[in-house]
């Protein structure tokens, strides 16, 4: 009985294969992920103007670490940042009109990230009740720009049409669907280069979303004026599922 069993248990295992395992994308593109989601004044100290600056991470829950950059018309400063909340002062004569990531370490990783602006509206200072214990302030020196003169200084980048995607045959047998989210590097001319996937319902969908991403032309970022030869937009491909 017991050699029946186990020639059973054999003869099962050698007929059981396991399912080709899913395609693995890399690692989300932190430039694309981590973001500045706010920005409040701070009540002024005798060492200058503090900026408490909040950030986001679609990814993870914490944010990772790295340097940020806030910008005046005449200015800007850079300062580093770790985890969800860090203050910067500096001796600035102006408000902070723009803010944006510079660099990412994230996933074992350094990662410089193009400049991609946020534009900040007037801030209404906010009390030190704001900040959580334990966020770390940090001194910065201004650094000086030339002064911009255009109406719109900061504009991130942007798709120029929309393209059809259709969902790869396994996707639309297994019922797959759902929106994948490509960030495209953008040069000045608004042409694609690199696109990385930032959320996926399934990598199924990713080379679809990636080629269509990369099919499509684009309005690059301006920053400070000038269209940014790195500049980074984001590219929705919606797969519907199908309807028979």
């Amino acid at each position: 009985m017991h050699r029946v069993a186990i020639a059973l248990i054999v003869g099962l295992a050698a007929a059981w294969s396991p399912p080709p395992a899913a395609a693995q994308s890399g690692p989300p593109d932190p430039c694309a992920t981590v973001g500045i989601e706010g920005l409040d004044r701070l009540p002024d100290d005798p060492k200058g103007r503090r900026y408490l600056v909040r950030f986001r991470d679609f990814v993870r829950q914490i944010a990772g670490s790295g340097t940020f950059r806030l910008d005046t018309t005449n200015a800007h400063v850079v300062a580093p940042f770790d985890g969800m909340m860090t203050v910067v002062r500096a001796p600035l004569d102006q408000e902070v009109v723009a803010a944006a990531i510079v660099s990412v370490q994230q996933y074992g990783r350094n990662v410089t990230c193009p400049l991609r602006a946020t534009t900040v509206q007037a801030i209404e200072p906010v009390s030190d009740a704001a900040i959580v214990p334990h966020t770390r302030t940090f001194d910065a020196v201004p650094i000086p720009d030339a002064p911009m003169n255009c109406e719109r200084p900061f504009v991130e980048g942007s798709a120029d049409h929309s393209v059809a995607v259709e969902a790869p045959v396994m996707a639309q047998q297994q019922g797959i669907s759902g929106i994948v989210t490509v960030s495209v590097m953008v040069d000045e001319h608004g042409k694609p280069s690199d696109a990385r996937i930032v959320s996926s319902p399934s990598s199924i969908l990713n080379a679809a979303a990636l080629a269509a991403a990369k099919s499509m032309t684009y309005t690059p970022a301006i920053y400070r004026c000038a269209p940014s030869p790195q500049g980074r937009a984001l590219f929705h491909a919606d797969f519907m599922p199908r309807r028979f």
